[in-house]
């Protein structure tokens, strides 16, 4: 097969191949790899203190405007939307009886825990 096309080596590939070649495992590699791109790819929202002292310095801080407050990102507006007209489209593809059976079980299972 002369001329054969090799896709690249995706992001994950290229960290699981340098973890082997740190004398990993291949599965401690592909777990590390995993966890390194979870940390890029998904920012925490930002920690408060601990401290109550501290944590009430950094709110007076905010309110006099001396620092900034590091808020989370808005959510996707799209994704959001989506998840209105997911609702929205199962309970009209449903029939009545359908409805019905899941309300019984919600019920009996809300019922049952009280007692």
């Amino acid at each position: 097969m002369a001329g054969k096309k090799h896709r690249p080596k995706t992001e994950l590939e290229n960290l699981i191949e340098s973890y082997r070649a740190e004398g990993l495992s291949p599965e401690q590699a592909v777990h590390k790899a995993h966890a390194t791109r979870k940390d890029r790819e998904m920012p925490k929202t930002p920690r408060r203190p601990r401290d109550p002292n501290q944590l009430a310095k950094l709110i007076v801080g905010i309110a006099a405007g001396e620092e900034e407050d590091a808020s989370p990102a808005p959510k996707n507006e799209a994704a959001v939307e989506l998840g209105r007209k997911g609702g929205q489209k199962r309970a009209a593809n449903m029939t009545p009886e359908r409805r019905q059976e899941i309300a019984r079980k919600a019920a009996e299972k809300r019922w049952s825990k009280q007692a």
